[in-house]
């Protein structure tokens, strides 16, 4: 909470004061922490976690948060202002840059509040309970997951990471604060607790946000603090969770509190934001949601690389002018697939074409040099034209066996009463469309048919009947459908016209 005069119990005034008079050089940033966390007035970009899982294949995907001085997100979606490292050395631009939300790529985030009795101060509570909702109201309900965690004196957790963010949100409602010892550095070991070792079920792109003032209930004894921060540090580490903090200094040992917050996130590897009053930290919740949604995803493919071992990824990015550099990160990566195997899929897929194109070409010309000429049947008394071929046929003949020998794939053929009773239609393209206006392949003269009624795909050998959105819709064997595969012998109904499918 933001702590003016008189907004402290003398009890917790006396811990953090003691606090001060501790020695501190324990949770003093790292050199390596300060580069992480670069300079906060000027634009930076930051490499928030690497995606190896598909490194034989040679596919990868990277995240990226690329803010302004404000810490509010900026966009950089051209793939050629992208470089990415691997071991120090170019690699290559990448195939495409997405924002996240527009992304099949999903973020898992936790965010941890403080909520003990001088967290009611002001309101602060409320405002930060209320701007949480907000940022996971901003999640995608499909793949992306989030839980929200309270402390005060205990720790509170609205159950584990999942995609109803409604459920954290809802839980959040009925939080109230209460407690004057806050249990901070467990809160974040909670969290961390909830992300899996493994990167199957929940992917590397995780994050926590903990909004508070620093005060712990273990402050009094450095050691303890400093073995807590550790086993956040290695857990995190271990997980590849980023912790992200947003701070508000308080009249009493502010330096001390402040430092001890923002340790958990120099040593993640996340952002430190420090606000100085409650409208502040309201605003620094705003950006970070639109930062979450808002992170760059980075797809790359190659298989020039070196795996099998920890390989340090970053990544450059030139933008209006300005050259913005990642520190490293580093990820264990599989060893690419052999290019000679690459070579030889490939040299295979050639051959086996180029075979099955001669094969082709053989049956073909056989075709043709034993194919018998169509004798044409003069029309005489017992005869009637072929609407298809215009060919004189028997008056008894149900299917021209002349159309019945040119190329086609199936027929379909009137089995209601009517004029177009025993009518047959041949399907000879690849798409044969059906309806009651001049134009289509099938044309349908009846007033149950729409003008564009429906339509047959043929594709690898499989005949897919699809309902053109028309007025009185297609059925088959008694089922109205709107996409359908046909099976010789299925029964259609187009309108009011039932027709039975059948392949050559």
């Amino acid at each position: 909470m933001l702590r003016i005069s008189g907004f402290f119990a003398p009890a917790r005034a006396a811990m953090l004061a003691l606090t001060a008079v501790l020695g501190l050089t324990a949770l003093a940033p790292s050199a390596s922490a300060q580069e992480v966390q670069r300079s906060e007035g000027a634009t930076n970009l930051r490499l928030d976690a690497v995606d190896p899982r598909n490194a034989q294949e040679g596919n990868f995907v990277f995240f990226a948060s690329f803010l302004d001085k404000f810490r509010k997100p900026l966009e950089a979606f051209d793939p050629k202002e992208w470089t990415i490292l691997m071991d120090g050395q170019p690699v290559g631009n990448p195939t495409a840059v997405k924002k996240l939300a527009d992304s099949d790529q999903y973020i898992n985030l936790v965010i941890i509040l403080q909520s003990d009795s001088a967290s009611d101060v002001e309101e602060f509570f409320k405002l930060t309970r209320d701007k949480a909702k907000k940022i996971l109201g901003g999640l995608r309900a499909t793949g992306d997951t989030s839980v929200a965690i309270t402390y005060g004196d205990t720790v509170d957790t609205s159950g584990n990471l999942s995609p109803s963010h409604n459920t954290a949100q809802n839980w959040l409602d009925e939080r109230k604060p209460s407690g004057t010892t806050p249990a901070m550095l467990e809160a974040v070991q909670s969290g961390l607790r909830l992300f899996p070792s493994d990167f199957t079920s929940i992917g590397r792109n995780r994050a926590i946000l903990i909004v508070g003032d620093g005060v712990d209930k273990n402050m009094e004894s450095p050691s303890t603090v400093k073995d807590l921060t550790d086993q956040v540090k290695n857990e995190a580490t271990k997980k590849r969770v980023h912790i992200h903090v947003i701070s508000v200094p308080h009249e009493n040992a502010q330096q001390a509190d402040q430092q001890r917050i923002r340790k958990l996130a120099d040593l993640t590897a996340g952002t430190y934001r420090a606000a100085t009053s409650v409208p502040e930290v309201g605003n620094y919740m705003e950006n970070f949601g639109a930062e979450v949604m808002g992170q760059h995803v980075l797809y790359f493919n190659t298989l020039d690389f070196t795996g099998d071992k920890d390989v340090q990824y970053k990544l450059e990015l030139s933008h209006e002018g300005g050259k913005y550099p990642t520190p490293a990160l580093t990820e264990k990566t599989a060893a690419p697939k052999s290019n000679i195997v690459k070579y030889l899929i490939i040299a295979g897929s050639v051959l086996g074409g180029l075979l099955l194109l001669y094969i082709l070409i053989r049956l073909v010309s056989s075709i043709l040099r034993n194919r018998k000429p169509v004798e044409v049947v003069q029309t005489g008394p017992d005869t009637r034209p072929c609407t298809q071929c215009n060919n004189a046929i028997p008056l008894d003949w149900k299917v021209c066996q002349y159309c019945e020998a040119l190329p086609h794939k199936g027929r379909l053929k009137v089995t209601s009463s009517g004029e177009l009773n025993a009518k047959v239609w041949f399907i000879k393209e690849n798409l044969t469309n059906i309806g009651s206006a001049e134009g289509n392949a099938i044309v349908i003269p009846d007033k149950s048919v729409s003008k564009r009624h429906a339509g047959i795909k043929v594709q690898d050998a499989r005949f897919e009947l699809a309902d053109y959105g028309s007025t009185n819709g297609v059925m088959v064997n008694g089922q109205r459908i709107t996409k359908q595969f046909l099976k010789s012998g299925d029964v259609l109904s187009i309108g009011a016209v039932e027709m039975e499918f059948t392949l050559k």
